[in-house]
């Protein structure tokens, strides 16, 4: 009489591992997908960059000077500290 209860059980594991197989191929390709959409930002955030300052005229890269100022521009600087 435990024959077929046993042999049902056993089954029912095996749908069920079945189905979390299947969820965890699922989990495993949604994070290769993410991890592979990240490490692309990664590798393309400096083209886009100049991308994104060439077509806006953003300018958002660092300026070297050919020369030091000549002068100063004889304006006084006030700076006051909040204590």
């Amino acid at each position: 009489m435990n024959e077929p209860l046993q042999a049902n059980a056993s089954l029912h594991r095996r749908s069920r591992s079945k189905e979390n197989r299947k969820k965890n191929i699922v989990v495993v390709v949604a994070l290769v997908a993410v991890l592979s959409g990240m490490g692309s930002l990664v590798y393309y955030a400096e083209p886009l960059y100049r991308l994104f300052c060439r077509v806006t005229g953003y300018g958002g890269t660092t300026g070297t000077a050919a020369s030091a100022p000549s002068s100063a521009t004889g304006q006084i600087v006030s700076v006051h500290f909040d204590t």
